[in-house]
């Protein structure tokens, strides 16, 4: 495993055996969290797909420096671009991209915002947000009153975890005042994409599930995971891996038969 703070952002890659032929991941972590966060997943993720994986903790998260405020309701947008720069300047093939919740939803913002890096050749999206719901505005205001104790243990892997909490409370909460949706940014998906979601999700609804298979331009496969929360990467580790694993084959074995 590599780590350094290259393109003023802290990337890990994380390797495994056997990896030629097989296009790489990207990984983008959640709303609040960071690579650190993920916590044994990506190296796990690596193994099960025997891909390289590579990490990055974002603008104003994890060991990255600190993002101003405030952050405009176009945030997920902006990271996307930043997401096609990292990829010019790190990835040397096209990606295959996993992402949780916000990060799922700048997975499936790329191919409209990426300009000239490369397309992707598939997207995992794991309990994105495709537009604001109102359970989501709820949940984050639960979190807020009780930011304390979650202060604690966003501090354990942030620099800058007051700030980022407020920030990501606030742009959630301005995006729902505004109608924000990534409708636009999903007619632009044109590879295949999984998207998944719990069905205990307290952030999203099925309606989000059905969004991305609505407004996508590309084939969407749909997995509901009964008895599961927002993360299935924690809650539901060996079934995620096996269908990240069986779809990042059928997208290479795709690929190679073309």
């Amino acid at each position: 495993m590599d780590a350094e703070q290259g393109f003023q952002l802290h990337i890990e890659e994380f390797e495994s055996a056997n990896t030629l032929g097989r296009s790489p991941i990207v990984l983008l972590h959640e709303g609040l969290g960071s690579v650190a966060g993920w916590g044994p997943f990506p190296a796990a993720l690596a193994r099960a797909t025997r891909r390289k994986v590579v990490a990055y903790d974002r603008l104003g998260y994890g060991r990255s420096p600190d993002r101003p405020a405030p952050w405009p309701t176009t945030f997920l947008i902006d990271e996307a671009r930043t997401l096609a720069s990292l990829i010019t300047e790190r990835v040397d093939a096209a990606p295959i991209l996993v992402g949780h919740s916000d990060g799922a939803s700048i997975a499936l913002a790329y191919p409209h915002a990426r300009g000239d890096a490369l397309a992707p050749l598939g997207i995992v999206s794991i309990a994105a947000h495709v537009f604001v719901e109102q359970l989501s505005i709820d949940e984050i205001a639960r979190l807020m009153a009780n930011r304390g104790k979650l202060l604690e243990s966003l501090r354990r892997q942030h620099r800058h975890a007051e700030a980022l909490l407020e920030n990501w409370a606030a742009v959630w909460t301005a995006a729902g005042s505004v109608d924000w949706s990534l409708d636009a940014e999903l007619a632009a998906v044109t590879c295949p994409v999984l998207a998944v979601q719990g069905l205990l999700d307290r952030f999203g609804s099925d309606e989000q599930l059905e969004r991305i298979a609505a407004k996508a331009s590309g084939s969407v496969e749909l997995k509901r995971i009964a008895e599961v929360d927002h993360w299935p990467h924690r809650e539901a580790t060996e079934d995620l891996l096996g269908m990240i694993t069986a779809f990042c084959d059928s997208v290479d074995s795709s690929r190679k038969g073309s």
